[in-house]
């Protein structure tokens, strides 16, 4: 089984660390933060937690990882926080991924202002957070814990890694709303029927939508070290030249679920924003690298963007 961890980021505004312990035990409805330790008995839950001090980037990296929608009132008060929770949640299965999410919640009740998804770099507000706690069906866990970035050369997705699945990545020669439809429509298949893919496969989103073929990669966007990195690896998505033989096509049209996820999550998709090198260093809400570093080296291999996806050199 590969090491997989998902860890989020709870900022508050506590006085010391003995009230936020205190707060926890109190308010979180059944949680002990204790030492780095963060359980519930009665629920049978329990992660790994960290304290960190006053994080003075923390207001900037909420911005850019909540793609620009929180408030400057919102983002004032993150910036006025005292202390950060991380939870880091060793991933089997989603069941550890619903736990992670009630966890989540019972710190933002003990005085929590927002979450941050470090492992892919995405924010939601507490509101947002415990509507998620309260219906978190595989749709709305999948809209709040994956995203679509769009780099000079190709649009991949991040955080698939929380379903134990790889991430999706296409070449940039479709427009972004394209890509979005594409990518997330294949992914949350790939969540929701949980299919064998094959290298050689093909695949599309609807009837009359083109055929892609799918190769899979190890992940060479990031060393295997950092918290983006997705140990499941890729599936790249090429299209298929005309006239070439095609292998056995898998269509997502039997989902009728997959219709109304174009319309209502395809819209996440963002442009991704170079970050000052301060909130670099400081935070895993970085966007992902660069297209100059497409030929990022991954262990003993090399992938080059080409016609038709990623090649190994």
């Amino acid at each position: 089984m590969k090491d997989n961890q998902i860890i989020i980021g709870i900022p508050g505004k506590w006085k010391d660390r003995t009230e936020l312990i205190q707060t926890v035990a109190s308010q979180s409805e059944g949680y002990l933060l204790a030492g780095n330790v963060f359980h519930n008995s009665d629920k049978n839950i329990t992660f790994q937690a960290e304290i960190h001090d006053y994080e003075p980037t923390l207001k900037e990296s909420f911005s850019y990882a909540s793609k620009d929608a929180f408030s400057e009132n919102a983002l004032e008060e993150i910036n006025d926080h005292t202390f950060t929770v991380y939870i880091i949640a060793d991933v089997s299965d989603t069941g550890t991924v619903i736990d992670l999410i009630d966890a989540g919640a019972a710190i933002l009740k003990a005085g929590g202002m927002a979450v941050k998804i470090e492992t892919a770099g995405i924010a939601h507000s507490k509101e947002d957070w415990q509507h998620l706690h309260h219906s978190p069906d595989i749709l709305s866990v999948y809209a709040h814990f994956v995203t679509i970035i769009g780099e000079e050369d190709y649009y991949c997705s991040f955080g698939m890694k929380a379903f134990g699945l790889p991430d999706a990545v296409t070449l940039n020669t479709m427009s972004p709303k394209e890509a979005a439809a594409l990518l997330n429509t294949f992914n949350y298949y790939h969540v929701g029927e949980r299919p064998l893919f094959k290298n050689g496969e093909t695949f599309s989103i609807q009837q009359d939508a083109p055929d892609f073929i799918l190769t899979g990669l190890q992940d060479f966007r990031y060393e295997e070290e950092h918290p983006f990195y997705n140990p499941f690896g890729l599936w790249n998505l090429g299209k298929v030249n005309r006239g070439a033989i095609r292998s056995p096509r898998l269509q997502a049209n039997k989902a009728s679920a997959c219709s109304f996820f174009i319309s209502k999550v395809s819209s996440r998709f963002q442009k991704s924003a170079r970050f000052p090198p301060t909130v670099c260093q400081a935070s895993s809400a970085q966007a992902p690298v660069g297209s100059w570093l497409a030929s990022f080296s991954a262990g003993v291999c090399k992938f080059l963007p080409s016609n038709n996806g990623f090649i190994k050199q």
